[in-house]
C-alpha cells in the first residue's frame, strides 16, 4: 500500500494547535484537480518507477512540470509532461526502440544550474567496446524543452576524450561545465570513484502518489480527513460518504486501529480482533457480528471500482474501543484509541 507519509514542498498541510487546517504552499496552488488528477492517471499506469518521479515547475509559471522514468513493461523511456487546459502533454519523449536494441541506458534527473534555472538533465550511456555517458541539459522554453548544453565523456578513448557541445576539450575544461549544473561526488569515498549527480533527488513513486492525494484533499472540499491519534489516515483510495455514513478501505482503517484482519475470499468477509475485542463483516450484508452479538449496520461494505473493500469508519472504530469525533466544517474526523 502507498501510505508513507510525503513531507516535501510538493504538496502538505498544517494543523495548528488549535486542530484547523492550514494547506502549505504546493506545486499544485495554481493547478485544478483535474490536472492533479491527470497526473495521477499517468503514475498509477507505470511500474516499477522507484526514484523516478519528480512534480516541480521547472519554469515558474505556475504550471507544475512531471518528469517520469519508466523501466516498467520493458520500457526505457524518458518522458517530461506539462498540464495544458488541465490535461497531461508529453512535452519530452526519449523512448527511441530502435535506439535502446543497441543497448543504450537512459535516466533522467532534475537538476539546478548556477545560473538558477531548473533542468531536466537526461543521462545515457553504452556499454561494449565503445563505452560513453553523455549528459543533455534540457530547460522549459514555452511548450517545449530545449538543450542548453549537451557534455559527453569517452571512456574507450586512451587519452579519455571529453566532448562539450560536440566539441572535445581537456577534462578541466569538461569539469568545470559540468560543476556548473551538477554535483561532484566520490562514490566510494575511496577517491576512486567519481560522479557528477542531479542537485534535485527523485522521488519515490509511494511519495508522489501521497502528495498527489494531499493536493486532491487541498483542492476538493468534499474530501474528508482523518486523524487517530493524532496522525492522519493516508488511504489509497479517498473515504466516501454514503446516505451520512462514511465509508474507508478497509485494511486501512484495520491497521490503523492495530487489530488483527483475516480475509476469507469464499464468505468475502472479514474478522478483525484487537484485544478482547472482535468484529465481522461480510460484503453487502448489513449484519455485522461484535463480539458474538449481531448489529444492523446503516450501510453495507462493498467492493468499489478499484477493487477496494469499502466499510463504515464510525461502526468499526467504535466496536473497537475507540472514540469518534465529527467536524462538519473541516470535514474532518477525529478517532481516539
Amino acid at each position: 500500500m502507498l501510505k508513507k507519509v510525503f513531507g516535501v514542498v510538493l504538496a502538505g498541510v498544517i494543523v495548528t494547535a488549535s486542530g484547523a487546517i492550514v494547506s502549505a504552499s504546493t506545486a499544485f496552488d495554481n493547478t485544478d484537480i483535474e490536472g492533479i488528477k491527470a497526473y495521477e492517471e499517468i503514475i498509477m499506469g507505470l511500474d516499477d518507477i522507484e526514484d523516478r518521479v519528480k512534480i516541480i515547475d521547472m519554469d515558474n509559471d505556475g504550471i507544475p512540470e512531471m518528469a517520469v522514468k519508466d523501466a516498467g513493461n520493458d520500457q526505457n523511456g524518458v518522458y517530461i509532461y506539462t498540464l495544458e487546459d488541465n490535461k497531461a502533454v508529453k512535452i519530452y519523449d526519449y523512448s527511441d526502440y530502435d535506439v535502446y536494441s543497441s543497448n543504450i541506458n537512459a535516466d533522467i534527473g532534475i537538476t539546478k544550474g548556477n545560473d538558477g534555472t531548473v533542468y531536466a538533465v537526461i543521462m545515457t550511456g553504452v556499454g561494449g567496446s565503445d563505452p560513453w555517458e553523455e549528459h543533455d541539459f534540457l530547460y522549459k522554453n514555452g511548450n517545449s524543452m530545449e538543450s542548453k548544453i549537451k557534455t559527453r565523456y569517452d571512456s574507450a578513448d586512451l587519452n579519455a576524450r571529453y566532448m562539450v557541445d560536440n566539441t572535445v576539450v581537456n577534462k578541466s575544461v569538461y569539469d568545470a561545465t559540468m560543476k556548473q549544473y551538477m554535483d561532484f561526488k566520490d562514490r566510494t569515498g575511496t577517491g576512486n570513484m567519481f560522479e557528477y549527480v542531479p542537485r534535485i533527488e527523485m522521488d519515490k513513486a509511494e511519495d508522489i502518489i501521497d502528495a498527489i492525494n494531499e493536493a486532491k484533499r487541498d483542492k476538493d472540499s468534499s474530501i474528508i480527513r482523518i486523524y487517530i491519534n493524532g496522525d492522519e489516515l493516508k488511504t489509497d483510495n479517498a473515504p466516501v460518504i454514503i446516505n451520512g455514513t462514511t465509508m474507508v478501505p478497509m485494511r486501512d482503517i484495520f491497521e490503523a486501529l492495530d487489530s488483527n484482519v483475516n480475509w476469507d475470499g469464499a464468505t468475502k468477509s472479514v474478522t478483525a480482533t484487537r484485544g478482547s475485542r472482535a468484529i465481522k463483516l461480510t460484503v453487502n450484508s448489513t449484519e455485522a457480528i461484535v463480539n458474538g452479538r449481531t448489529n444492523i449496520l446503516n450501510e453495507a461494505p462493498f467492493v468499489n471500482e478499484n477493487q477496494t473493500t469499502m466499510v463504515p469508519l464510525r461502526f468499526i472504530s467504535e466496536a473497537l474501543g475507540a472514540d469518534v469525533e465529527w467536524n462538519g466544517t473541516e470535514r474532518v474526523i477525529t478517532i481516539t484509541i
